[in-house]
């Protein structure tokens, strides 16, 4: 901290022409934050929506499959695609995905929501009935 005091002040001194631009930012922890999901039926269309600190622009990919994946490729659910973060307010951007529950079964689903750029992800479960 001393460093940068010491050369704002040099820069500051006159007869010294260079120019530069003081910044303040803050490096904090990604958060991802999935808005509860309450039971939903076979067919059911619905929207999943939560929070996050990353930038408006960024993209996470939104995956929604079965918990325990059956053995019968037939029998297999899965919708995964990319959303884009959009403004929100009180400091957290927001996301949301459609999803519409065709050709599902009955049972516990699990919702991955991934970071490209952090490489992490954050999860929930459901019911469909």
């Amino acid at each position: 901290m001393e460093a940068a005091v010491n050369l704002i002040e040099f820069l500051n001194k006159s007869g010294i022409d260079d120019t530069y631009t003081k910044l303040q930012f803050l490096i904090e922890e990604l958060i991802i934050r999935i808005d509860p999901i309450s039971l939903k039926k076979i067919g059911e269309k619905f929207i999943i929506t939560g929070q996050t600190n990353l930038a408006v622009d960024n993209e996470v990919l939104v995956e929604v499959m079965p918990r325990i994946v059956p053995h019968s490729a037939e029998a297999y659910f899965g919708i995964r695609g990319a959303t884009k973060i959009i403004k929100g307010d009180a400091g957290l951007n927001t996301f949301s995905f459609a999803v519409e529950l065709a050709d599902t079964k009955p049972g516990e689903y699990i919702i991955n929501v991934i970071s490209y750029k952090i490489e992490k992800f954050w999860s929930q479960v459901f019911q469909v009935i």
